[in-house]
């Protein structure tokens, strides 16, 4: 990926958006089948834990929040239990609930998923649909005239009963005064036309339900082709300057006024079991404009956040710091070592092991090459670090190394056993080590305790220190050594009318 995505995505951090819409409660109960009821053939399940989340414009706010950006959530949820539990979480991922109005007529919606091995088996929604109340209008309409000229605003609309025809007519009003990048994600954009919104984010079936017709002449294995001459009809129909087209593991189409349609492709995950990747998208799709990115940077960015998304489970957001990771993964280099540090604590969360190693690593060896792979096989994460050319010269003597550094990185970053390099100038790498706190620091048989300073720090936190047997005797500097042997064997050999 270019480096103006990742300066793009930099330039999240700090900027204030708005979200208007309908929150929800995703509740996943995992259980097991413990046999076939009597009464009917359905299966017993045995319920176990529960792990709640943020749904809907509430996912959305927490995308924002993750991806850097400061959130502004305007909802309305039941004063109940229910409520409490997507409070504790909102605020645990810095989206602030001050401006959430509590109705006590109303019950916090939410989405309950059974699932069994993983599977979801039933999905249970429940909580209050109906328009909102007058009175509860108004407090919302008040919340509205709070909004700035220059405001990003997303409304995310669920039809879970928010936006009622009073609240639609006076954000139309506002829009008319207002410079706001507005985003719409909706089931119903038709409604939101007046508005002139400046992106909306059909999915595939809000995209049939906006033209109104079944499209047939589309070929299901090719959506996105096929709809390409239906980008006028979206963008009129909608009133937007761009609209973004969702097509699951189809990627993306967007459509932009007086430009053509730009195709963004997924990498869908085997298996995915997430929720929330259109919310995910739209945010970072969000950002990326208001950043100063255009459409097909927006659009690039946003695939890659959903991306990340896709690769979990349950609902999921995606961090800046995991988008910047995904952006340049076509690397495993890595050269900031607090950046280092951040992405190992994220697998560290995910209950990942991390593998530390390091050398010069001059010239690459099948001994090398062997001890990788069997070094990965003890965790997930392998990290190797790599001395520069200083610290080789220090260490190995002033004709090391025999390539660059960029040159051995460039040769490990094609073994596809190491997730992390990182080079370093120090002749020990226990700054690296107390960054990272590495489960396992492996080491070749040709080193033994006694000769690895670095054994008592990587204990001191509960690290193993393991040094695998060399399944070649080889060395890089035997290697130099025959080399060397050989030419001066070769030389002497010369006549000296052969050498003249």
């Amino acid at each position: 990926m270019t480096d103006s995505y990742e300066s793009l995505v930099q330039k999240f951090q700090g900027i204030e958006v708005t979200v208007i819409g309908d929150v929800m409660v995703d509740c996943y109960v995992k259980g097991q089948v413990s046999k076939i009821a009597r009464e009917a053939p359905v299966p017993v399940v045995e319920v176990g834990d529960e792990a709640y989340f943020g749904g809907a414009a509430a996912n959305v706010a927490i995308n924002l929040s993750a991806l850097g950006a400061k959130v502004n959530l305007i909802s309305v949820a039941g004063d109940d239990y229910y409520y409490c539990v997507l409070e504790q979480y909102l605020e645990s991922n810095a989206v602030s609930t001050q401006e959430i109005i509590l109705d006590k007529d109303r019950k916090t919606r939410i989405a309950k998923r059974v699932m069994v091995d993983s599977q979801v088996l039933l999905r249970l929604d429940e909580g209050s649909q109906q328009e909102l109340s007058l009175e509860t209008q108004n407090k919302v309409l008040e919340k509205l005239t709070k909004l700035k000229t220059n405001d990003i605003v997303i409304i995310s609309d669920y039809a879970q009963g928010i936006f009622t025809p009073k609240i639609i007519e006076e954000l139309s009003f506002l829009r008319t005064k207002h410079k706001w990048l507005l985003v719409v994600d909706s089931k119903n954009l038709r409604r939101y036309k007046n508005m002139n919104p400046s992106v909306v984010k059909p999915n595939w079936n809000e995209t049939l339900a906006l033209l109104g017709a079944d499209l047939q002449d589309i070929d299901p294995l090719d959506r996105a082709e096929g709809i390409c001459k239906y980008g006028e009809g979206i963008l009129d129909f909608t009133g937007a300057n761009i609209a973004a087209v969702t097509l699951d593991t189809e990627g993306a189409i967007v459509f932009e006024k007086q430009r053509p349609p730009y195709r963004t492709y997924a990498h869908p995950a085997k298996y995915s079991r997430s929720s929330g990747a259109g919310d995910t998208f739209l945010s970072a799709f969000t950002l990326s404009l208001a950043s100063g990115g255009d459409m097909p940077a927006a659009a690039e960015i946003a695939s890659l956040a959903a991306e990340v998304v896709v690769e979990k489970e349950l609902t999921s957001f995606c961090s800046n710091l995991e988008l910047k990771q995904k952006i340049s993964k076509d690397t495993s280099v890595v050269l900031d070592l607090d950046y280092l540090r951040s992405q190992i604590k994220l697998h560290k969360d995910r209950g990942k092991k991390i593998i530390f190693t390091n050398g010069c690593f001059d010239l690459i060896h099948r001994g090398h090459i062997d001890l990788l792979n069997r070094a990965k096989q003890l965790g997930d994460i392998l990290v190797v670090g790599v001395n520069d050319d200083q610290s080789v010269a220090a260490l190995k003597g002033p004709t090391r190394p025999i390539n660059t550094l960029e040159d051995r990185l460039s040769v490990l970053n094609a073994l596809s056993c190491i997730d992390y390099i990182i080079p370093f100038s120090q002749n020990s790498p226990t700054e690296i080590i107390t960054q990272i706190q590495p489960d396992f620091y492996i080491k070749g048989g040709n080193y033994t305790r006694e000769n690895l300073p670095e054994v008592s720090l990587v204990e001191s936190f509960g690290g193993q220190v393991k040094i695998l047997p060399l399944s070649q005797d080889q060395s890089t500097s035997n290697i130099i050594g025959r080399i060397r042997s050989s030419f001066t064997q070769e030389y002497e050999e010369i006549s000296p009318r052969e050498v003249v």
